[in-house]
This record gives C-alpha cells, structure tokens and sequence, in this order.
C-alpha cells in the first residue's frame, strides 16, 4: 500500500478513493470514537467526520513495515470551515492483507485540541 496515495485520497477528503485502501471487512477505529466494521462504513464514517472540516493535511510522514503491518507517523494539519488550523501528531497501525488493503486501520492520536476548536468554531468562538 502506498501511503502517500493513501493520504492524498483523505487529504482531497474522497471518501470514495479513501474507501477503495480498506478491504470489506477492515475493522476502523479513530481516536476514542467506536470502532467501526467494514470498508464502505468505515468510508462513510470519514466522509461524516470531513464534513464538520474545511481540509487537512498529512504531513512529516514516516512509514514503518513489519511483516504485515504498515505504521505511518506524522503531523495532521486540519483546516476549520473559519480558517483556524490545528496541528496534531498521530499514528496509524494497518494490517495489511494479500490484495494489498487494510482489514484493520488504526488511528492513534488526541482528538481533544480538535474536537474542543470545533465547538468553539459552532459557539461563534
């Protein structure tokens, strides 16, 4: 799996050609938010979270392989429909299967600076 590919699909906030990196039965889970069971719900799921954004941005990616498990490391920059940014640091963990998609995508990171801009942003702050 090429993550830059992978980035570029969420950073252009497609959920359709993000969807396309998860296999049918991929088990999601972002943050503290609920897991999540299958490609096309976990799709959905993002496409849900990218529409109380204006865009992010991966970036300062560093990618490590064991067997097949693929982590990715680095900053996201997410942009707020008011134009204030937020930077966060995050890992991810995919199993990676033999069609090259992940039955299981993990997203470690603290969504509080995040999920607190966002409330502020809906209170007019």
């Amino acid at each position: 799996m090429k993550s830059s590919l992978l980035f570029e699909a969420i950073d252009a906030m497609d959920s359709i050609k993000f969807g396309t990196f998860l296999a049918p039965n991929c088990h999601f889970r972002m943050a503290n938010f609920p897991a999540i069971e299958g490609g096309e719900n976990a799709a959905n799921f993002v496409k849900n979270f990218q529409s109380s954004i204006a865009g992010s941005k991966h970036w300062n990616v560093v990618e490590y392989k064991a067997q097949d498990q693929l982590f990715l490391e680095g900053k996201i920059t997410y942009t707020l429909k008011n134009g204030k940014e937020i930077t966060l640091d995050y890992l991810n963990r995919l199993k990676i299967d033999e069609n090259d998609l992940a039955i299981e995508y993990i997203v470690y990171f603290d969504p509080s600076p995040l999920l607190k801009a966002l409330e502020d942003e809906k209170n007019g702050q």
